[in-house]
């Protein structure tokens, strides 16, 4: 597809190797396969490679599209210290063009019946990782917990709570260790500990 044209009719053209600042004619572009660049930070590149699957969400048109990751520079860029990575994303209804700004969400790993809680519910400070929990005495307590893979919203508990222990959800300030309090479920509890 012809994405933009240099000269009109009845233009002088030169010789496209008489002189380095001549123009070409016009650009070309393949759009029924484009190719998506996403920076992947060197934390998780381990996790990335050929055949990554990615899940696609188009913000110009909110379209979700489902790819892989075909290609990888196995380079980083020192001053981001990110690795390119391209997705190929197919484009035969043509409604996507080349330019347009996506999101993108790599699998990295898919373990199956992962404890999680909600961002929310971590207090991270001095290298440790809490939450406060309500135990059966309906009693605030302040727990150590290791994390390990983590979504926007939820992060995996690998060690210091079971499942089916309640998690208090944001606004730490409010509790005390030791407080009582009248623990209520919330929307937050699907998929883990609650």
């Amino acid at each position: 597809v012809v994405t933009w044209r240099y000269a009109d009719t009845g233009s002088l053209i030169q010789a496209g190797t008489s002189n380095s600042n001549s123009l070409p004619v016009v650009k070309v572009a393949q759009i029924n396969i484009l190719r998506l660049r996403l920076p992947v930070p060197e934390s998780v590149v381990s996790h990335v490679g050929i055949g990554t699957k990615a899940d696609i969400r188009v913000q110009a048109t909110g379209e979700r599209l489902s790819g892989k990751v075909a290609r990888l520079t196995d380079s980083f860029d020192r001053s981001t210290r990110t690795m390119q990575v391209e997705v190929d994303v197919p484009n035969q209804t043509k409604k996507l063009s080349p330019g347009m700004y996506a999101d993108v969400s790599l699998l990295l790993d898919n373990r199956q019946d992962a404890l999680t809680v909600p961002v929310q519910a971590l207090n991270r400070e001095n290298d440790k990782t809490t939450v406060f929990l309500v135990n059966q005495q309906d009693r605030v307590e302040v727990r150590e917990i290791h994390t390990g893979l983590e979504e926007p919203d939820r992060v995996e508990v690998l060690a210091g709570l079971n499942l089916g222990d309640r998690v208090i959800v944001g606004n730490f300030a409010a509790y005390r260790p030791g407080q009582l309090v009248n623990a209520k479920a919330s929307s937050f509890n699907a998929g883990g500990a609650q």
